[in-house]
């Protein structure tokens, strides 16, 4: 088994400076790509039945495999401009994306053994994505600032040009060459505030919108039932953030961040109605929740950085100097899941299906901090480090059972919960617990 990727990447930066109030910036970065996917097995044993693939010297191992060579091309250029117009502050640029098929793709007996020998294959694609972005001041103290953008997201080449290759018995999902681009259109509003030297409130709103997002649909390609990638999905997300700020002063820096979000759309993966479909369940025709919807993120941060000579006292200690202590805080409201069909107390008519993220995991937060002491030894730099994540060790949830909404026990007898066996506790339900991680560099 191997996938392996070769591409060259050439890059080609320019910046031009017309004087304070115009400045040109572009960038080409443009690689080629050289793809080899060998024998792609299971994370399980596969059944080891060898069978002959047409048109291949390569045999089977297990049930889901797959093998191509492909040599696709992609790049981009971006110029941007800055420009300054009395007090106003303006952003304008224009990024072009191009996109080459791979020659593979074209070839007669490729497109025969794939099932694709009725379709057009795109030779290939180009996007301009515009973005603005502009600030003013609004009084002595206020800055009022808006950006605007468009951005293209190629997906994954396995996305193109996975084959049909994978056992008969498999529920198949194939590539798709004809895939487009993701688009995302953003945009977000806001003023930034400085309440007093030092001190500053930003409040901003956003929209995002995503559209062209993979998802499977059925397909049949030379008498196989099988699934291919779309452009099929959408998804939007909405957003407050409220943030307070205290610049570097008294050796103290820091910020307090509160965030307020909608993520919804039709699935939170490129394969969930494949997923779907394989179980015998109904595609989704609402919006929901999408598995990233956290509606409630409160971020604290604060570091107290003392440089070299210099020497603070903490009550009658006088502290050592040129070191850094960095603390950061994060709570997060719980992620939404999809409730089974005995879920307590949920209610269901006649094949009537739960609805899809409709119920919420427990809330999450941790502490992580970090230290540096830089130190000279023979007119060499070090810097020793601390870095301890979950500092509390909390054990926040990552996943639950749909069944009980808990994260240890699975055990559900007409609505009542019941504690589980050890086995249930599943240790991949819950995110890391504390880690600590000492660290040395050396700056010769």
């Amino acid at each position: 088994k191997f996938h392996r990727i070769e591409y060259q990447d050439l890059q080609y930066p320019y910046n031009k400076y017309d004087g304070p109030a115009d400045t040109i910036n572009t960038d080409k970065n443009g690689p080629w790509w050289g793809i080899e996917r060998a024998i792609e097995v299971s994370d399980l044993d596969g059944d080891g039945i060898p069978e002959t693939v047409t048109g291949t010297e390569v045999y089977s191992k297990g049930t889901f495999r797959d093998f191509y060579v492909r040599t696709p091309k992609d790049g981009a250029f971006y110029i941007e401009d800055n420009m300054e117009y009395g007090e106003m502050i303006a952003n304008v640029g224009v990024r072009y994306e191009f996109f080459i098929q791979a020659r593979e793709v074209k070839d007669s007996v490729t497109l025969s053994y794939e099932g694709l020998s009725d379709r057009r294959i795109i030779d290939s694609q180009q996007r301009w994505a515009p973005r603005i972005g502009f600030s003013f001041p609004i009084s002595e103290k206020a800055k009022l600032f808006f950006n605007y953008g468009h951005f293209y997201q190629r997906p994954g080449f396995v996305k193109y040009y996975q084959r049909a290759t994978q056992a008969s018995n498999a529920f198949t999902v194939i590539g798709n060459p004809n895939l487009d681009y993701e688009k995302t259109i953003q945009y977000e509003v806001g003023v930034q505030y400085a309440i007093s030297e030092g001190y500053r409130l930003d409040v901003s709103g956003f929209y995002k919108d995503q559209y062209g997002l993979l998802n499977t649909v059925p397909e049949e390609l030379s008498s196989r039932s099988t699934e291919m990638q779309q452009n099929i999905d959408y998804a939007r997300a909405r957003g407050l953030e409220f943030e307070f700020l205290k610049r570097y002063g008294q050796f103290l820096a820091g910020s307090i961040k509160y965030e307020y979000t909608w993520a919804y759309g039709k699935s939170s993966s490129d394969r969930s109605d494949y997923y779907i479909r394989f179980a015998g369940g109904e595609i989704a025709i609402k919006e929901n929740p999408l598995d990233w919807d956290i509606r409630h993120q409160l971020t604290a941060s604060a570091s107290f950085s003392v440089i070299k000579g210099e020497h603070p006292h903490f009550g009658i200690f006088k502290l050592p100097d040129d070191w850094s202590l960095n603390l950061i805080w994060l709570y997060k409201s719980g992620r939404p899941f999809t409730p089974g069909d005995n879920y307590p107390g949920l209610s269901l008519r006649r094949n009537e299906s739960p609805i899809i993220n409709s119920k919420r995991m427990p809330a999450n937060s941790t502490v992580d901090v970090k230290f540096d002491k830089n130190f000279q030894v023979y007119n060499m730099n070090y810097t020793f480090s601390i870095l301890v994540n979950n500092i509390f060790d909390y054990n926040n949830v990552d996943d639950v059972y749909s069944s009980t909404g808990m994260a240890n026990t699975d055990v559900n007898y007409n609505g009542q919960i019941y504690t589980g066996l050890p086995r249930h506790n599943n240790p991949a339900h819950y995110t890391s617990g504390r880690q600590i991680m000492l660290g040395l560099s050396v700056q010769f």
